[in-house]
């Protein structure tokens, strides 16, 4: 982190790259404001999900136990954590209605834990709440992702 930011900051996010590692938090410090993504990893499924995509002409499926991550993007207000973080997510085989149900959720994060450090909670939330969805079947189609390529 090059620039001088606030202490509590730093110190948030120096622990959240201490409990998940390098490989899966990315800060971006160039800024005003801090800012990053933190890859939320996903268990193995005990039961296969079918993904399904087509492209206009071609439909082609698959069966998988293991989910790509979740990403958690996030910028912090210079008065953060007294001003709430700026949260959102990022996640290519996600449908739309998964997305606007953890992006609910974590308001209530930010609300209910506001002038508090939140990265944390907001990588508990969504780890919980996608973990703990039934999903069987997956169409690439129905997703912000699909739609933007």
């Amino acid at each position: 982190m090059n620039k001088e930011f606030p202490a509590e900051q730093k110190k948030e996010l120096e622990a959240i790259v201490s409990c998940f590692g390098d490989d899966f938090v990315s800060i971006d410090s160039n800024g005003a404001e801090l800012k990053g993504t933190i890859s939320v990893v996903l268990e193995p499924r005990s039961s296969p999900i079918v993904i399904s995509a087509a492209d206009g002409k071609d439909y082609g499926q698959f069966e998988t136990t293991q989910l790509s991550p979740v990403n958690i993007c996030f910028q912090l207000p210079a008065q953060y954590p007294a001003t709430p973080a700026i949260i959102d997510v990022d996640c290519i085989w996600m449908p739309n209605s998964m997305e606007h149900a953890i992006l609910r959720r974590l308001g209530d994060v930010l609300h209910e834990n506001n002038g508090l450090p939140v990265l944390f909670s907001c990588y508990e939330e969504v780890k919980k709440f996608v973990e703990g969805t039934e999903i069987t079947e997956l169409h690439l189609g129905e997703n912000r992702f699909a739609r933007n390529n």
